[in-house]
């Protein structure tokens, strides 16, 4: 898996759309200097987004958003800016590091740029209406304080619980419950868990299959959703996968694993 930097600015915490999109512009600057980068991309959904006269415009200057608009490209440092807007439903596979901005994306289209190659940094602009799904997830930097979003994501969920994702990780990213007995073995999983009382938070889990073990947010919301179906007593349809005494391995990886960190 690719080392990706991750990074938000919050529109409800600066309370200036502008000026909230300003810094992101400000620190994709900041990051074409820093990756040396060749090209440095500005994400969003339409072409709409950037018209003359919109907030989205006026933070960028009218040229700019004029020329980008026209699906040309523009200076930036060294590098040259370009839109990928929701349409390009596959992102490029970028020929250098490159640092990527993102206002007013939608889920697929963060979605989609977590599989690109050669990205080295990622910026949301994060709206207050907007699902918060990738920010829950990857726990990216805020650029106001140099914090994480959730500081203790990386250390709450249970060690064992961990030690069991890893065992659904097979193919994270190509439809890994697309078969019947991938999906049965996820929801036994959790059956078993449950059965054994041990405490599981279905956010965190979307959030550790994403930022730590490599799947993308769309396969990950998945198995949260099963994850909080069995939580909740929802009946799934499902044939057992596991061995009788798999939670007493989980538990034996899990005190390995910390013995040896």
């Amino acid at each position: 898996m690719q080392k990706v930097d991750r990074f938000y600015i919050s529109v409800a915490d600066i309370r200036d759309e502008a000026g909230a999109i300003r810094i992101g512009l400000a620190w994709l600057q900041d990051r074409v200097e820093l990756d040396n980068a060749a090209q440095a991309v500005l994400a969003t959904l339409t072409r709409r987004q950037i018209e003359s006269g919109t907030i989205f415009a006026r933070a960028l200057g009218e040229d700019i958003a004029s020329c980008l608009h026209k699906g040309k490209t523009v200076p930036i440092g060294h590098a040259q800016l370009v839109l990928i807007t929701e349409l390009k439903t596959k992102w490029p596979s970028f020929p250098s590091p490159t640092p990527v901005l993102c206002v007013y994306t939608s889920e697929k289209q963060l979605n989609e740029l977590d599989k690109a190659t050669n990205v080295s940094a990622i910026c949301l602009v994060l709206f207050p209406d907007y699902d918060q799904g990738w920010v829950d997830s990857w726990n990216p930097i805020d650029l106001r304080t140099g914090r994480p979003h959730h500081e203790e994501t990386e250390t709450a969920l249970d060690p064992v619980v961990q030690e069991a994702l890893r065992s659904l990780a097979i193919n994270p990213s190509t439809s890994p419950l697309g078969h019947p007995s991938d999906r049965a073995r996820c929801i036994w999983a959790f059956k078993r868990l449950k059965a054994a009382r041990v405490h599981y938070d279905p956010d965190q889990i979307q959030a550790f299959l994403v930022s730590k073990l490599g799947w993308t947010l769309k396969y990950a919301a998945q198995v949260r959703d099963i994850a909080k179906g069995v939580s909740e007593g929802r009946r799934f349809q499902a044939q057992e996968h596991w061995p009788p005494d798999i939670v007493k391995q989980w538990k034996q990886r899990a005190a390995e694993r910390s013995t040896n960190s």
